[in-house]
């Protein structure tokens, strides 16, 4: 089948990086896959310097016409999905997979899926009273943010993933560069994500430990207050902070990887390519954090200020217990997260979508 991807960012982050991913393994699989991106997400992604062979991408607007010849919400709808289906048509698209821009759903004429990539969107869409049509299938991409939907939009069929997708994308030929005393926090600067509470308690794990260093990697309003935190060890080169979008080139040579949200840090990909890289992990006790990523691969803790703190300092204790729980992380991302049984259940989504079949899939 052609299936169509759409996508819609300012910045490059991990659900874009997967899906792009899967689209690269469909298309091994035989399918057709575009990726249809609005402008400016095209040059975000140019801007990015993310090195990865992206599937075909076609940039894409509403002709301004509309906001003219539009009188009301229905029939900007309507010509809009008049567009669609000749673009569509053109192109021969048998099905939709739309992430963060769930106005599409109504826009689109042919079957299509909305992934919905965390419990804070599930949550805007149930605030806002976002309306869906009937044939949108609904697609969270975990156990928990299936959860945070509730009974809500029941009227739609929604199905989640067996678990999570991981493809470490490396290319042929490569070789791991040697290890650093290295600490990754590679997330958004957003308060779920717990950024002011990993820098202050790495601020006082490097005073603990002089031999090591940390690396903030992301974006987001929590940045001033992040950078302010680690002033001091910033400015001895202690501590690096921005985003990075090739993110796997810092955790090959890092020892340690740290995800503390609130929630759950289920599905979150740079937890998966930092096992894969032979990380141990510092992960809080959230949501399925324990039953997905935890196999004797690092240390689970409270996202505290403390709790973080106090994991750090006894991964850092002993060397070679440090290097166990790194090679049991690689060893249960190659075992727990096999990607042809994610795309297997994929095609018989976009299946049920396609032709309203597989109804013992449905929930």
């Amino acid at each position: 089948m052609h299936i169509a991807v759409f996508l819609d960012f300012r910045v490059l982050s991990g659900a874009e990086k997967r899906s792009a991913k899967i689209a690269r393994a469909l298309i091994a699989r035989g399918h057709r896959v575009t990726m249809f991106m609005t402008r400016r997400t095209h040059k975000a992604l140019a801007a990015s310097d993310y090195r990865f062979d992206w599937p075909p991408i076609v940039t894409w607007s509403y002709p301004r016409r509309f906001d003219w010849l539009a009188f009301g919400r229905s029939r900007l709808t309507s010509l809009r999905r008049d567009w669609w289906r000749r673009v569509l048509g053109e192109h021969g698209v048998d099905v939709a997979h739309v992430y963060l821009r769930p106005s599409l759903c109504a826009q689109l004429p042919v079957p299509h899926l909305f992934e919905i990539t965390s419990p804070d969107m599930a949550r805007d869409l149930i605030r806002t009273d976002t309306a869906f049509p009937l044939e949108t299938i609904l697609y969270p991409n975990s156990e928990t943010v299936d959860a945070a939907l509730g009974k809500h939009f029941a009227q739609n069929p929604r199905f989640h993933p067996p678990h999570a997708f991981f493809d470490p994308a490396e290319p042929e030929g490569f070789e791991e560069p040697p290890k650093e005393n290295l600490v990754v926090f590679a997330h958004r600067l957003i308060a779920r994500k717990n950024p002011v509470i990993f820098a202050k308690a790495a601020a006082r794990f490097l005073a603990a430990r002089p031999g090591w260093r940390v690396a903030v990697r992301g974006s987001g309003e929590l940045e001033g207050e992040v950078r302010s935190i680690l002033s001091d060890a910033l400015a001895a080169g202690r501590a690096t902070l921005g985003y990075e979008p090739n993110l796997m080139d810092e955790l090959h040579r890092s020892r340690i990887f740290v995800s503390i949200e609130s929630e759950d840090n289920y599905s979150n990909q740079s937890v998966l390519e930092a096992m894969w890289c032979r990380n141990a992990l510092v992960l809080s006790d959230r949501g399925r954090t324990r039953a997905r990523y935890f196999a004797e691969n690092g240390v689970l803790c409270e996202p505290g200020e403390d709790s973080v703190l106090e994991a750090l300092l006894r991964l850092t204790e002993d060397p070679d217990q440090l290097q166990t729980f790194a090679e049991n992380g690689r060893r249960h991302v190659e075992t727990a997260f096999p990607g042809d049984a994610y795309l297997d259940d994929l095609e018989r989504v976009y299946r049920f979508a396609c032709q309203g079949s597989d109804t013992d899939h449905r929930p």
